[in-house]
């Protein structure tokens, strides 16, 4: 089992602002599905904690959008922020 919701999030780069719905999982997220990020890392047991660092995966579409391919997304820092929560 793993969790998730639904939330609204603005992504904000140097020079332009998309809102668009997030998720925010578990850890344990991609396990259970059974598959992994094409690109990057999924998340860790250490991501689950309220002392870890905020970690994001984008989606391909995303990291096309934000830094030309998703390989250059990998490591790159991103501004997301919360706009609203749905359940």
């Amino acid at each position: 089992m793993a969790g998730f919701s639904q939330v609204g999030t603005n992504v904000i780069t140097k020079t332009q602002a998309w809102q668009t719905p997030a998720r925010l999982v578990s850890a344990n997220f991609f396990d259970v599905l059974g598959t992994q990020p094409a690109v990057g890392r999924a998340f860790t047991a250490e991501d689950d904690s309220l002392a870890a660092p905020p970690t994001v995966l984008l989606s391909s579409r995303m990291a096309q959008r934000l830094f030309g391919s998703e390989r250059s997304a990998v490591g790159s820092p991103v501004t997301i922020k919360q706009v609203s929560l749905h359940r």
